[in-house]
């Protein structure tokens, strides 16, 4: 697959991969994060191609794309593609989440079970090569109709939203405290859209102690982002920038608008 080096990994609560990296702190530097959900751009289509070559164009060091295939990214990097598919049959090559860095990935877990699906939470640490070595969580929220009429059916508006975030809030404490990043489809707007204020509330909670570098209104973009990128505080992130939801010819790419940002890291930091 064009040069990709894929881990596959197995369901567990959390299971990792183990693999040897340098740890140590690097001088100060800009990594460069972006996320952006791709809505099943299948790889040999136009729509694809010109989606992949949005995601190029910024050069990033690290990125996350939702509900897509590996074949979306660069070139040259390192995908984690789980077995977990997207949830629905006949879908084999689909993924919910799928994070790409310019370096290797190793300490590779996923989370599956009640409250966090699986393929819906991979955690990993990479090294990019202008950068020092990062946590990084590449998630995919579910969104407010999940298998409400498909899917597992039966379920109320946003219940699987909210048990996904209360999951997640009881593992925040297996993740560092710096040097994270969390990105990926929030599903919701912030400052809040048309979510409940307890829903939005909810997703405030869960992100607590860190900060969320996406919130409001975005550059050039008709309104606010259901992507986002979170990280440590120790990782300041000013300045939000934009794939808009078309391309300059006014095609279709997605029907979210994807986001990247500057992350300053220091030899000082914390951690």
């Amino acid at each position: 697959m064009r040069g990709f080096r894929i881990h596959i990994i197995q369901d567990a609560t959390i299971q990792s991969y183990k693999g040897n990296i340098d740890m140590s702190l690097g001088p100060s530097s800009i990594v460069r994060l972006g996320t952006w959900n791709t809505i099943w751009a299948t790889p040999a289509s136009q729509r694809a191609h010109r989606t992949r070559a949005a995601l190029e164009a910024p050069s990033c060091d690290i990125l996350c794309a939702m509900e897509g295939f590996a074949g979306v990214f660069p070139d040259a990097g390192h995908v984690i593609e789980t077995p977990q598919v997207c949830g629905f049959p006949g879908k084999d090559d689909r993924r919910n989440v799928l994070p790409w860095s310019k370096g290797p990935w190793v300490d590779i877990g996923v989370v599956g079970r009640e409250g966090l699906p699986s393929g819906r939470f991979i955690r990993a640490v990479t090294k990019p090569e202008t950068a020092t070595t990062l946590s990084v969580v590449g998630v995919c929220i579910l969104w407010r109709w999940a298998h409400c009429n498909g899917g597992c059916k039966g379920r109320e508006p946003r219940q699987d939203h909210l048990a996904w975030l209360a999951e997640f809030v009881r593992l925040r404490s297996q993740l560092p405290a710096t040097r994270l990043i969390i990105f990926g489809d929030f599903n919701q707007r912030i400052p809040r859209g048309r979510a409940p204020r307890i829903v939005y509330e909810a997703l405030l909670q869960a992100f607590e102690g860190g900060e969320i570098a996406t919130t409001g209104n975005l550059p050039v973009a008709p309104k606010s982002s259901i992507d986002h990128i979170a990280h440590s505080l120790d990782l300041p992130a000013p300045g939000v920038n934009v794939w808009m939801d078309k391309d300059t010819g006014g095609r279709t790419l997605s029907d979210h608008s994807g986001v990247w940002v500057d992350s300053r890291l220091s030899c000082c930091g914390r951690g």
